[in-house]
């Protein structure tokens, strides 16, 4: 089954925005900058289970890892006990795991958005030429999703256009698809001669 990329783009959008916040707690050296990130790659972690991914899901356990061993006193890089200066070996190893964390998810978050963008460049021609072919009517108004799969469906069972709609449909989570549809229809990117109502 193809993920709901607009739904998981909120949820990595969610992520980072508060690894920021944690970042930002450690630069300002705050008290519970531990608490903070600790819940930050609980989140994270949750997400990347929840989403089926366990790959990612394994890299941020493994950085859950090396920071708890961080705050039991052990230096992640060298393995050895540190009794002194063992804060600034922690604030180290909390800026290392929330660099890498967050890279992680800003690599997921893009490469769902080129995803969306890649469906969203290919559908605009295809919505073009339904325009053009009188299969549905640009207008903004109801455009609920009864008019959208009407419209998808035409657009897939005319012939002139059936392949390029297969080949985004085979991409794509049908919620993000339609989405993606009505998006380039608010905005009056779908516009040709002609049309009927869809």
């Amino acid at each position: 089954m193809r993920p709901f990329l607009h739904d998981r783009l909120q949820r990595w959008h969610g992520l980072v925005t508060l690894c920021n916040e944690v970042l930002t707690k450690l630069g300002r050296k705050d008290l519970d900058v531990a608490v903070a990130v600790r819940h930050f790659l609980g989140e994270a972690i949750a997400v990347q289970r929840q989403q089926q991914r366990p790959a990612a899901e394994n890299q941020l356990l493994a950085l859950e890892a090396r920071y708890l061993s961080a705050l039991e006193g052990i230096d992640p890089a060298t393995q050895q006990v540190v009794r002194m200066g063992r804060r600034t070996m922690q604030r180290s190893a909390a800026m290392a795991v929330l660099i890498q964390a967050g890279d992680l998810v800003r690599g997921d978050w893009e490469r769902d958005q080129q995803v969306l963008e890649q469906a969203r460049a290919d559908l605009q021609p295809i919505l073009v030429a339904a325009q053009q072919l009188g299969l549905l009517d640009p207008s903004t108004e109801d455009l609920g999703s009864a008019r959208l799969e009407r419209l998808w469906r035409r657009v897939r069972e005319t012939p002139q256009t059936a392949a390029a709609a297969h080949s985004v449909q085979l991409r794509l989570n049908s919620s993000d698809l339609l989405l993606l549809i009505a998006e380039l229809i608010e905005h009056g990117r779908v516009a040709g001669d002609g049309g009927h109502p869809a």
